[in-house]
């Protein structure tokens, strides 16, 4: 015999479902608490998994719904490059005292040089992140330094320098550049970060300098 939740499902043609988990997977959305810190949210076959930190998962939801596109680094956006290495490079582990205008300059001499090559990334138009290095000769062939990796604050923790970083990479090893090296600060998770994109500490070079 039918339930009057049966018979009324029936009656109005939409589909009776036994439990909730049935229900989902019919709006092919799938909601799965396994406990109090992680929540797995699925659409399809997109997955987006929360721990803890709900706040990036949704700006990188929210990134992915704006307009970003990768391109060449312009001397037009040199005042935009010189604020967001400000705003970036006062953050950690740095936590430098840059002002715009030396920023600026900085930024300006790297972009300025024969050798250099940079991108930009933007979001809706707008420039959030940059990277920008130049490259040099040696006998084994051009090597190229990246002086500058910079995402806007408001844009970190959301994949940006990765793609930046990958783009660069590829692009360069298209022109002929054989190798790649940086500078980063040897504490916290920049170390960590760069080593997955396939950097290794040197062993055969020491960083020195004098006052």
């Amino acid at each position: 015999m039918l339930t009057p939740k049966k018979q009324s499902a029936i009656n109005s043609n939409v589909p009776f479902f036994p439990d909730v988990k049935d229900k989902l997977n019919h709006q092919k959305c799938q909601l799965s608490q396994r406990n109090q810190d992680t929540l797995s949210v699925r659409f399809s076959k997109d997955y987006c998994y929360i721990k803890k930190n709900m706040y990036f998962c949704i700006q990188i939801i929210l990134l992915h719904m704006n307009e970003t596109s990768i391109q060449r680094c312009t001397p037009e956006h040199l005042s935009l490059y010189g604020e967001i290495y400000a705003d970036a490079f006062a953050g950690e582990p740095w936590n430098d005292h840059w002002t715009v205008e030396d920023a600026t300059i900085h930024v300006g001499e790297i972009l300025e040089s024969r050798q250099s090559y940079g991108l930009e990334y933007l979001v809706d138009g707008q420039v959030a992140a940059f990277i920008l290095g130049s490259s040099m000769l040696f006998h084994y062939g051009r090597t190229f330094e990246i002086n500058d990796l910079a995402v806007s604050p408001k844009y970190q923790g959301q994949g940006i320098a990765s793609l930046l970083l990958d783009r660069l990479i590829d692009d360069l090893k298209k022109q002929g550049i054989k190798g790649f090296h940086l500078i980063t600060a040897a504490q916290g998770t920049l170390p960590a970060f760069y080593e997955r994109h396939g950097f290794n500490k040197e062993h055969r070079v020491i960083l020195m300098g004098m006052d």
